[in-house]
């Protein structure tokens, strides 16, 4: 069985390299690891269970699209790296682009999302879940959702 050229196992280490490379920037990049927006908690409300509804926006001067807001289930509050990595990640219970948005318990297993001053339009919606775990969500003033 003839040998495999120097030239030829370079070759193969070379593209073995820039697929590895290649894989691990997708996977950063979808990640959030290259999003230099602002991702701060705008306010945090502690259920009987010690989770906190935690209603975060993100800001960027550079992005056409605006600034997000969305709505995550923690058990403490989150950093903004944190808070960075839960946006890209599968924690987010609620995102749109309108600021409008509240949470408060309605007991120890349903959370209550709101819009206040105004309604949430379906095409206005990134993200809507309606269970985390054993919270049940429940949405008010945002359409297409279950009134509470």
């Amino acid at each position: 069985m003839p040998r495999m050229s120097t030239m030829r196992k370079t070759a193969i280490v070379i593209g073995c390299t820039v697929v590895a490379a290649l894989a691990i920037v997708l996977w950063a990049l979808f990640h959030g690891y290259f999003d230099r927006g602002n991702f701060q908690v705008v306010r945090a409300i502690s259920s009987p269970q010690h989770l906190f509804a935690i209603v975060a926006k993100r800001s960027d001067n550079e992005a056409l699209s605006g600034d997000q807001y969305f709505v995550l289930l923690e058990d403490h509050i989150l950093s903004e790296s944190q808070l960075r990595h839960a946006y890209y990640g599968h924690r987010v219970i609620f995102r749109s682009d309108e600021d409008c948005l509240q949470v408060r318990w309605n007991g120890p297993n349903r959370l209550v999302v709101i819009c206040c001053g105004q309604s949430v339009q379906e095409g206005q919606i990134a993200v809507e879940k309606h269970r985390i775990g054993n919270v049940d969500i429940a949405y008010e003033n945002i359409a297409g959702s279950s009134k509470e």
